[in-house]
């Protein structure tokens, strides 16, 4: 995670160091989940499950959330190799 996002993000103090530990808890569980990754659609729509389960379990889990989505982008992100994608052709 860069030094910029856990400026922006978790701020300084006491809720920032709490913050932080949302984030990496969130990056954490991407990581895990990324692992059972099998490539097909139903893995795919456990993501939108999980991602909207966090989001009803409420404004508090926001840290985790915003860990791994993070986590999940940059997955996406390293994947995307064909041309027009976003990646390296």
């Amino acid at each position: 995670m860069t030094a910029l996002l856990r400026l922006l993000f978790c701020g300084s103090g006491n809720r920032g160091a709490a913050a932080y530990r949302d984030l990496e808890t969130g990056h954490a569980f991407a990581i895990e989940f990324l692992k059972s990754c099998d490539g097909t659609w139903g893995w795919a729509a456990l993501v939108r499950w999980i991602v909207l389960d966090m989001i009803k379990a409420g404004p508090e889990t926001n840290g985790i959330i915003v860990g791994f989505m993070g986590v999940i982008g940059d997955a996406l992100a390293a994947a995307m190799t064909r041309p027009g994608q976003g990646g390296a052709a």
